[in-house]
């Protein structure tokens, strides 16, 4: 099994850092191997929205669908993956703090097939994406 559970708080005000993580569109730009990222049907996102993401993981190319499962705007969403290597359930909420905003990033999940000879180094390195992403995300919106 796979568990994530990683923070970072962004100084950005939390309207600004909800607007840019609730946009599928945006992966591209802080998380890392992401090529693609699109979302149908297109418009307002909201329980049953897909997204398909195209990504680098070790030196694959890998798509996976998600679904949205929950959406509370300027609070929370929840996914879980159709698709894909992993079996993926997760969320990323946001909160504001006296320090700006806090994004915390939470799921489990499973490697299938042949990822699931090797689920203990895969939980390590989706776990170290995760964290680095937060990171790369918190220097993008802080940069301006």
């Amino acid at each position: 099994m796979i568990d994530i559970d990683h923070s970072v708080t962004i100084d950005r005000p939390l309207e600004e850092v909800w607007d840019f993580v609730s946009d599928p569109a945006n992966n591209p730009q802080w998380q890392s191997g992401v090529e693609q990222s699109d979302q149908s049907p297109i418009g307002p996102i909201g329980v049953g929205t897909r997204v398909r993401i195209v990504r680098r993981f070790m030196g694959q190319r890998m798509e996976v669908v998600f679904e949205t499962t929950e959406f509370e705007p300027h609070e929370k969403f929840a996914f879980k993956s159709l698709s894909g290597p992993l079996d993926v359930s997760g969320s990323l909420a946001v909160a504001a703090t006296d320090a700006g905003t806090e994004v915390t990033y939470r799921g489990t999940g499973k490697a299938t097939g042949v990822l699931g000879l090797g689920e203990t180094i895969i939980a390590g390195l989706v776990n170290k994406q995760i964290s680095d992403d937060l990171k790369a995300l918190k220097g993008l919106l802080e940069s301006g």
